[in-house]
């Protein structure tokens, strides 16, 4: 929460349901504001979590909070993409945080194509793809921009595990996993 975020680099926050992981990343945003009356932070939130009565709790301005609802993988990763190539275009490096809450409420696009035409079929893996390109296309754009993008993201138990794990599956397939500098899961005691 407090100097413990790398610059420019991808963390996670992973847990079940209600553990604190948007709490952690609004409180982190508010540090971050802190630090500069110049620095801003951006959301994308697709869980329609965060408010300006939460924010200002957590010690965050939401006047200097950029918030986008979201609900797909690619939307996503097309209007970061966006943000970063601004913020490095007007010279901004260092004066942003990302984060985009929650991947594991984020649909893939034949997901949401499908279901806009009223379609069945199954997504085949599908969203995971969308999720490492996100993650992918992000991350040396992110470092150039020195901007941190912090992600939250649902865990869930692995049913076939013959004994539970300690780490658990997280939504989105293995991109959040591999493609985050910093990976904190979080649980309940």
């Amino acid at each position: 929460l407090y100097k413990g975020i790398p610059e420019g680099r991808i963390v996670g926050f992973a847990g079940p349901s209600g553990c604190g992981k948007t709490l952690m990343a609004t409180k982190i945003v508010g540090n971050f504001q802190k630090k500069n009356p110049q620095n801003w932070g951006i959301v994308f939130d697709s869980e329609i979590a965060l408010d300006a009565a939460t924010a200002r709790a957590l010690g965050a301005d939401p006047d200097r909070i950029k918030h986008y609802p979201v609900n797909s993988v690619l939307g996503v990763r097309n209007q970061a993409l966006m943000v970063l190539n601004q913020i490095i275009e007007k010279g901004l490096e260092g004066r942003f945080i990302i984060v985009i809450d929650s991947l594991g409420n984020l649909g893939g696009g034949k997901e949401i194509t499908d279901a806009e035409e009223d379609k069945t079929a199954a997504d085949m893996g599908l969203r995971a793809k969308d999720m490492k390109s996100m993650l992918r296309t992000l991350t040396y754009k992110a470092a150039k921009a020195k901007t941190t993008i912090i992600f939250t993201n649902h865990t869930y138990d692995n049913p076939a595990a013959l004994f539970p794990s300690v780490v658990q599956n997280q939504s989105g397939g293995s991109g959040p996993i591999y493609m985050a500098s910093l990976l904190i899961q979080l649980g309940f005691k």
